[in-house]
């Protein structure tokens, strides 16, 4: 998590800080949406590494992407988890 929480903090105040952090390239604080469904490798040994999970990246969006990711993490602050799951439903 990006910063302790306050164990009296109400629920519409874990939603204005969230799980902390920004973009330090930018100084944003707000999550970019990635609206790609693929994504590029190096090579195919690089794509086929990372679909095997021998090594961190994406494949395709179904599967995980960077919003995804962050939803997660915002999702597992808020629910007092360490981790959390989303998934498409349809």
């Amino acid at each position: 998590m990006g910063h302790k929480v306050d164990k009296n903090w109400k629920i519409s105040t874990m939603c204005v800080h969230g799980a902390g952090g920004y973009d330090k390239a930018t100084g944003s604080v707000g999550k970019p949406i990635y609206q790609t469904s693929t994504f590029a490798f190096e090579s195919a040994r690089a794509g086929a590494e990372i679909f095997l999970g021998e090594r961190e990246g994406y494949v395709y969006t179904r599967i995980s992407n960077p919003t995804q990711e962050a939803f997660e993490k915002e999702m597992a602050f808020l629910e007092g988890g360490e981790a959390a799951l989303a998934f498409g439903s349809g």
